[in-house]
């Protein structure tokens, strides 16, 4: 066992280079609370005239509410966009009869019996 002794005590006159902990064997050091600063009481306050003034309306309805308002909205935008899926249209295209099984877009107009389709310019006059 080793006891910490003072420069004076070490006989030499020398100092000890070492690092000292303060170790407080598993206890923590007593802490006190801040001191309180002293305040007014607040005034009596009349619940009742309170809510009247406020008109307070149940959260868990209005939750309610908005949730029935946020499935009606998903349930619209996916009715929407599977009607346009479905409906999304299709166009035209201008083959030549006869022309069905050709393999690339010139041999069609080669073997169809109509050809390719141009129109003439129109000259128009004022």
């Amino acid at each position: 066992m080793t006891s910490i002794q003072t420069p004076s005590e070490l006989g030499n006159g020398g100092t000890v280079q070492s690092n000292l902990n303060e170790d407080y064997c598993g206890v923590e050091p007593i802490t006190h609370p801040p001191e309180l600063s002293e305040t007014r009481p607040p005034p009596p306050i009349d619940e009742d005239k309170l809510r009247k003034a406020y008109n307070q309306v149940d959260s868990a309805l209005i939750g309610s509410i908005l949730a029935i308002l946020f499935l009606l909205l998903v349930m619209a935008v996916l009715l929407v966009g599977r009607y346009l899926h479905r409906h999304k249209g299709e166009y035209v295209t201008q083959e030549d009869a006869g022309a069905e099984m050709a393999p690339d877009p010139d041999t069609a107009v080669v073997q169809g019996t109509t050809g390719h389709h141009v129109e003439p310019k129109k000259e128009w006059f004022i």
